[in-house]
């Protein structure tokens, strides 16, 4: 579905370059999945996500929220904070 809004608003784009955005992360969500043996608690642990990446800028703003997939409205990226907390993980 993204790659269909953003051809459609590149056939736009010359016509009206003043509203169109630049496209999305190009991915419907990247997958993460960490594993090993927590040091904290010496027990194994699996960490799984599925991280997307938002939409590009907008002509007079940013662009949508990177929180959010695009075509999954209801599956949101998980704050890296709770992440650390979680798992034995430092995100970068």
């Amino acid at each position: 579905l993204p790659t269909v809004i953003d051809t459609v608003l590149a056939a736009l784009a010359n016509a009206i370059p003043e509203q169109i955005p630049v496209a999305h992360f190009g991915t419907l969500g990247g997958s993460i999945t960490c594993f090993g043996v927590d040091p904290r608690t010496n027990k194994p642990f699996v960490l799984q996500g599925i991280e997307g990446g938002g939409c590009g800028g907008r002509p007079h703003e940013d662009g949508e929220s990177a929180a959010v997939s695009v075509c999954q409205g209801d599956v949101r990226n998980a704050p890296i904070e709770s992440i650390e907390i979680k798992a034995p993980v430092i995100v970068e």
